[in-house]
């Protein structure tokens, strides 16, 4: 049984109130970067899903948020420090991290939040090991 793996997709099944969207992220835009899906923001840090077959260490990594699935046009780009991880279902993990410099990305992260209010629900993101 041939068994193929796309490095420049991602798909998710994401739970939301009763039923389950699909949302894929492409575009990776280093060979090493994970994509993932941006579930939650605030000024002290982020929430992001991934596929579980990636585990992260405590280390700093690059976050990049992009604006939409179509376009290299970026919401924020940061040092992030991962804090947690906990599996998400079957095949998915959720992992907590905190911006190593809130208060020079605030206009980027209120900039992001304004965009998940609007309906911009699924930010597709990438974490790059620093």
């Amino acid at each position: 049984m041939e068994k193929r793996q796309s490095e420049r997709v991602q798909f998710f099944q994401v739970p939301l109130e009763k039923e389950v969207v699909p949302v894929w992220v492409f575009r990776r835009s280093h060979p090493n970067a994970l994509l993932g899906l941006l579930l939650n923001i605030s000024l002290a840090g982020v929430q992001l899903l991934t596929d579980k077959a990636h585990a992260l260490d405590d280390g700093s990594h690059r976050l990049t948020v992009y604006t939409d699935d179509r376009s290299q046009d970026i919401f924020l780009s940061a040092q992030v420090r991962h804090l947690w991880s906990k599996t998400d279902g079957e095949i998915y993990s959720r992992h907590g991290f905190f911006f190593t410099d809130e208060k020079v990305l605030a206009p980027a992260i209120a900039k992001v939040m304004a965009a998940r209010e609007i309906g911009m629900q699924w930010l597709r993101c990438e974490l790059a090991r620093v």
